[in-house]
């Protein structure tokens, strides 16, 4: 589910949810995996020549056949700047905003059951110049 706002000079936001539930069941054993993933996203264009983005997403995942939990969060933000009619442009982005080390996914399927770690870049902040050919 999400919900997405379209503006022209106003902040646009994007929210939405996820809820992803794996579920296995054989003669030997039963696994069951929840995911719930609420997000946030905002982009917004002021004065003419910055552009403001942001994004967050909060995932709380819950193996309950052996009752552990684990929660994760990740924001990204940039603020760009060009003048209208410039071919310049400048950025400041910082990715992984709060520092999270890795992320973890869960699948099931009839064959296997599948426990992912993802490592993640830890935090970066970057100046970006650019030219528009």
């Amino acid at each position: 589910i999400n919900l997405r706002t379209l503006l022209r000079d106003l902040p646009n936001l994007e929210i939405g949810f996820r809820h992803n539930i794996n579920w296995m069941q054989s003669t030997d054993f039963k696994s069951r995996y929840s995911a719930l993933s609420p997000y946030a996203e905002i982009d917004y264009r002021f004065f003419k020549d910055f552009v403001f983005k942001m994004d967050y997403s909060y995932s709380h995942t819950k193996h309950q056949s052996a009752t552990q939990s684990e929660n994760f969060q990740i924001a990204n933000a940039s603020l760009f700047y060009r003048k209208e009619d410039s071919p310049w442009g400048m950025e400041v982005r910082v990715d992984n905003i709060f520092g999270a080390n890795y992320k973890r996914n869960y699948a099931v399927n009839q064959f296997m059951i599948y426990d992912q770690r993802i490592y993640l870049q830890p935090r970066t902040a970057l100046f970006i110049l650019s030219y528009q050919l």
